[in-house]
């Protein structure tokens, strides 16, 4: 049955959704046209309860209970601002863009001269802090900010930002970040933000298949709720076939066709059968049999057997038993037959007694064999570079192999010798030290140039892993079978 959503008017717009926007247009798209909202995170839950105590708080003083969410929102309560003497929770429509922006307002502090937007967020460690830097830009804090100039407080020409943040976890924690923004700043992101949402009304005309996609976010947040509508697209990726297995787990190739095609012709011929139906030789004592059995483009090593009578006479008789060979010391090698065994040693990939034992038993089986000719060319026996098959790049992701999984090399051990050139030449010491994320964008722009790890052929990579979805979509397109976790 086909799907049937119905669209929904980009009649509003809020900084939430310019956000999302930047980050994927396809999943804004997702979320507020077709209305296909994921449901609250427990994350989500936990801070809409401590954001309820705290904006009771802040109203008119009323302690936060003996809760999880009420011992959350306490840990911060030093940093705010008297009860009773700011704005709690306005619902503010802000001036000036192309549909109407609304938002709510945690907080608005205008008793000095310079007004001060606050603003409550949970956090489960500091890492995810913004720095005074980022809330010049960030787009929910800079429309606050400039609701609180064009309309609270005209006359000032400057507004303070606050990030007031609470740790989640056990150990409790509590830190303020703050920023003083000129109106001229101001004004240039909220510029910036009506121009995307102009792209917004744009895209809210177009179907889902032509709205963008950026599937380096598909990872980010703890995986986009939409990345499995996305990746079985066809504009995302070209239509995998979805092989079922025997054991329940789903393996997806990019083009598995072409893949059993190359499969195929990389694979050894079969041997002929050695002439006059006789049954073919032993490579002699010392050769493992795979080792022994080495396809051969010239003449190949048979033995000529002598074996008795024929099936046609009537009378059995036991084949004359062979003569034992003398027992003598092995007789010293001339330097034309030292030469000889190093060459085949080094062309099939054995040892130089396995290859000289394989020449004294031809020798003694009176194998027809040229070993040298004229020009002094030993035996032309193929390399294992020329008979082997070349494996398929496998990437698992969020999954290994049941067996076999001391072949698999892990994403993050590769990618941080990469890590550690970008460091260097940006002069920091860790890639999320820089703005913007510029650190990963140049990490992925490296993992795009290379492709695929180079003599890798099982590659693990964790979905949640911070490297990982910034560089998930060149390895995936570089694999020649894709396995996950399901």
């Amino acid at each position: 049955m086909s799907e049937i959503i119905s669209k929904r008017a980009f009649s509003r717009v809020s900084a939430t959704q310019v956000a999302m926007y930047r980050e994927c247009p396809r999943k804004w798209y997702t979320n507020y046209i077709l209305g296909m909202k994921p449901p609250p995170t427990p994350a989500m839950a936990l801070g809409t309860k401590v954001h309820e105590h705290l904006e009771r708080y802040l109203i008119d003083g009323t302690p936060p209970p003996d809760t999880e969410e009420g011992k959350i929102a306490a840990s911060g309560l030093g940093a705010l601002p008297p009860p009773g003497e700011v704005g709690v929770e306005g619902s503010v429509s802000i001036p000036g863009a192309l549909v109407p922006f609304v938002g709510v307002i945690d907080y608005l502090d205008v008793r000095g001269d310079v007004p001060t937007v606050g603003d409550h967020k949970t956090a489960s460690a500091k890492k995810w802090l913004k720095t005074p830097e980022q809330l010049t830009t960030n787009v929910q804090m800079t429309s606050y900010g400039r609701y609180a100039l064009e309309v609270v407080s005209p006359q000032a020409d400057e507004v303070r930002l606050v990030h007031h943040y609470y740790g989640t976890k056990k150990r409790r924690w509590s830190q303020t970040v703050d920023v003083v923004v000129s109106r001229s700043a101001i004004a240039d992101a909220w510029r910036s933000t009506c121009e995307t949402v102009e792209e917004m009304a744009g895209a809210a005309c177009r179907d889902e298949a032509a709205v963008p996609q950026d599937f380096s976010m598909c990872m980010s947040y703890g995986g986009c709720p939409f990345r499995g509508r996305c990746h079985d697209s066809e504009e995302a990726f070209p239509s995998p076939p979805v092989l079922e297995t025997t054991d329940n787990n789903t393996i997806r190739g990019n083009d598995m066709t072409s893949v059993l095609d190359r499969f195929k012709s990389r694979l050894k011929t079969e041997p002929a059968p050695p002439p006059n139906g006789k049954p073919a030789a032993s490579a002699g004592d010392g050769i493992n049999a795979p080792e022994a059995a080495v396809e051969d483009s010239g003449p190949a090593l048979t033995f000529d057997y002598d074996t008795g009578p024929s099936s046609e006479d009537s009378v059995e008789t036991e084949p004359a038993p062979k003569p034992e060979a003398p027992k003598t010391r092995r007789p010293r090698r001339t330097k034309a037959e030292i030469a000889d065994d190093r060459r085949v040693a080094a062309a099939s990939g054995i040892s130089e007694d396995e290859a000289r034992a394989l020449r004294e038993s031809a020798r003694a089986a009176k194998e027809v064999v040229e070993w040298r000719d004229d020009a002094g060319v030993s035996v032309d026996v193929p390399s294992p570079a020329e008979t082997a098959v070349a494996p398929l790049r496998t990437l698992y992701v969020g999954c290994m192999p049941v067996k076999g999984a001391d072949s698999v090399t892990f994403f993050s051990d590769w990618i941080a010798k990469i890590e550690a050139d970008v460091c260097k030449q940006k002069g920091v010491a860790h890639v999320a030290m820089l703005q913007f994320n510029e650190g990963f964008h140049l990490l992925a722009a490296t993992v795009k140039n290379v492709g695929w790890p180079e003599g890798v052929t099982d590659l693990h990579i964790d979905p949640f892993d911070t490297f990982g979805k910034h560089c998930y979509t060149t390895l995936f397109t570089n694999a020649d079978v894709v396995v996950h976790k399901i």
